[in-house]
Order: C-alpha cells, then sequence, then structure tokens
C-alpha cells in the first residue's frame, strides 16, 4: 500500500515533466536548412511557449495538488477553445493528456492523508 501511495503522489508530476518534454521535442520541427539563424531562434521561442507553460504550472502545483488539477482542468480548456478552429486529430492528445494531469492531481489530492501516513511509515 505504502508504494502504491507513493506512485499516486508523483504520478501527476512525471507526466507533466513527459508533457513538457514532448512540447520540446515538438518545437524542434522549427530548425530548415537555408534559414536565417535569428528566424530560427525566434520561432524556436515561440514553439516552446507552451512548455514553458507546462512548466510554470508545475511549479505552481508542485505541493498544492488541488491547484494542479484546477490548473491543468484551466490549460485543458483554454486549450481546446485556442485550437477551436483545427480538426479533433490534431488536438485530441494533448487535451486528453492535460486532462489525465488533472484528474491524477485530483487524485492525489484526495489521497494526500494516506500518502503522508505511508511516508511518515517509511521514513520514521
Amino acid at each position: 500500500m505504502r508504494k502504491f501511495e507513493i506512485a499516486i503522489h508523483w504520478l501527476p508530476k512525471v507526466l507533466t515533466m513527459i508533457l513538457a518534454l514532448l512540447a520540446i521535442i515538438v518545437s524542434f520541427d522549427v530548425f530548415e536548412p537555408g534559414v536565417p539563424a535569428g528566424q530560427i531562434a525566434l520561432a524556436l521561442l515561440i514553439h516552446l511557449i507552451p512548455a514553458f507553460i507546462i512548466i510554470i504550472a508545475l511549479a505552481f502545483s508542485w505541493k498544492k495538488h488541488l491547484r494542479g488539477a484546477i490548473l491543468f482542468f484551466i490549460l485543458d480548456i483554454v486549450y481546446l477553445i485556442s485550437m477551436a478552429s483545427r480538426p479533433l486529430a490534431n488536438k485530441i492528445v494533448m487535451a486528453v493528456f492535460l486532462l489525465l494531469i488533472s484528474v491524477c492531481f485530483l487524485i492525489s489530492h484526495s489521497r494526500r492523508a494516506k500518502y503522508e501516513r505511508a511516508l511518515n511509515k517509511i521514513n520514521p
């Protein structure tokens, strides 16, 4: 039971890190031969904005998991609204991932007391 509670506590954080890493990897599509370095740097900076937002959201929700659940749900809604003109297939992965992170933060928040008891059993 202790390992399960610890895993539930860390799962939303790890999923958020994976999402941020995925957003960073996807942003590397700006590199093309023959394009000036300044233009590539600006395009890369613009493409990295979602990763920065995800990392900042993770920082705000690191200790307060209820805040993380609300914040990632809001990010999901904002993402869906901002991508309303795009086909569903283009936005479904990111939207589902953000919703999954939000639900994981909510579950982790609801099991916080059990996590703290499990942690005390490991480190008395």
